[in-house]
């Protein structure tokens, strides 16, 4: 009977041992939810933030035509001040180009950026674990103007002040009886830079497509001057839908621009140089291969058809400056 009782007490001081080690773990599990986790969340909310900074301040560099190298330094230096640590990992992706001039071509682009900190537990190594690795991203996008298809006639151009006041607008004229002696067309840039691409009929329907979605894309690559196909005709919708918005209008040399004679039989050459002669003999250089020159960023306020022209198109439109040209650029976070 001793010997039982004996026993039975040594099973006591073994049970209460172990009551003592499992309030202990819990104790330090309470503690490392507490300290480890609560601080994990406060710095995983923190590079959250920095994230989010730092991608919007690194699509407003690409935007502006700063370069990778100056987003990059932004995104850096915006993450430290909105809470990231010197020592978070950074990494960063403009998903699409960054120019280094001022950017031209609509359509979206993307800059994602993300961090990665190694951070170390002050009491879960008592319970087995050392750190944790918090990762944080982000991506913005960012659209710029894009590239009208609709051409404008440098000659008419020039009178457009380059430095605008606010209140000055410039006029430009599209005359509906000048349609075989186009100052004005529509180009298809997956043509762009084909010297030999003549007679490309843009339907209205696509015209209309591509100014609501932003504009044509930049081609790639951009060298000027350069030839394109160019169209006549287009219906006033079409130039309805420029209204209230910034774009680049495909500025061309109507002299150097190549087409063939009409009326007459077909093939028969011709450049906008030879126009005056031409008309004299009453006939016109249909033009069909633009010479592009560049492209000129103008806002456009109104459209609208000159009573008792016959139909012509008038533009009302505003040069914008080069230090202005990123005045229509849009960013936004994405989720």
């Amino acid at each position: 009977m001793r010997m039982i009782t004996r026993m039975r007490r040594d099973d006591g001081g073994a049970v209460l041992v172990l009551v003592a080690l499992g309030i202990m773990f819990f104790i330090l599990g309470m503690l490392a939810l507490t300290v480890d986790l609560g601080r994990a969340v406060g710095v995983k909310r923190d590079m959250v933030n920095a994230a989010d900074a730092a991608a919007i301040a690194a699509a407003q560099q690409c935007a502006l035509g700063n370069g990778p190298i100056a987003a990059q330094a932004a995104a850096l230096e915006t993450a430290q001040i909105n809470g990231a640590e010197t020592e978070v990992l950074f990494d960063f992706e403009p998903d699409t180009a960054c120019p280094t001039d001022s950017p031209i071509g609509g359509g979206t682009k993307l800059v994602h950026v993300s961090y990665e900190m190694v951070m170390d537990y002050f009491v879960a190594p008592y319970l087995g674990f050392d750190d944790i690795t918090l990762t944080a991203s982000a991506t913005a996008l960012w659209t710029s103007p894009g590239i009208v298809p609709i051409t404008v006639n440098s000659v008419p151009l020039q009178a457009c002040d380059p430095e605008p006041d606010p209140d000055e607008m410039c006029i430009v004229d599209y005359p509906k009886g000048e349609l075989e002696n186009p100052r004005w067309g529509i180009l298809d840039l997956s043509l762009w830079g084909d010297e030999f691409a003549d007679s490309c009929p843009v339907p209205n329907s696509e015209v209309v497509d591509i100014i609501e979605g932003g504009g044509w894309p930049l081609p790639d690559p951009l060298v000027l001057p350069n030839w394109d196909c160019m169209d006549n005709g287009t219906q006033f919708d079409s130039w309805d839908a420029l209204v209230g918005g910034t774009w680049w209008f495909p500025v061309i040399d109507v002299e150097q621009s190549k087409g063939e004679i009409a009326p007459g039989p077909p093939g028969q050459p011709c450049t906008g140089a030879d126009i005056p002669d031409l008309q004299l003999e009453g006939k016109d250089c249909r033009i069909t291969t633009a010479r592009v020159l560049r492209f000129e960023l103008m806002e456009v306020f109104d459209v609208r058809i000159v009573p008792g022209t016959g139909g012509t198109i008038e533009l009302t439109t505003q040069i914008v400056p080069p230090e202005k040209s990123h005045k229509s650029i849009k960013i936004r976070l994405v989720d």
